[in-house]
């Protein structure tokens, strides 16, 4: 699982477009797998790569808005 330190981290090696489509194509192809399975094991293991691939691009769309607001101006 990506932890939202591994993403921050990510972000500051390879920039902010790689990580962030890396996370967009995660999220679809979770998303696809979940809705063309027959059984719910495939069903549980495609929610899950959704779930990294969402969880993901939550970080990567919190750090642009964190990096033009300042502490005060952001809800926590």
């Amino acid at each position: 699982m990506c932890t939202e330190s591994q993403c921050r981290e990510s972000r500051s090696v390879f920039g902010r477009r790689r990580p962030f489509t890396a996370s967009a194509i995660i999220f679809t192809l979770g998303g696809g797998l979940a809705g063309g399975v027959n059984n719910s094991s495939l069903l549980i293991a495609g929610r899950s790569i959704y779930g990294a691939g969402a969880g993901a691009n939550v970080v990567f769309l919190d750090i642009p808005y964190a990096d033009i607001h300042s502490l005060g101006l952001r809800s926590l």
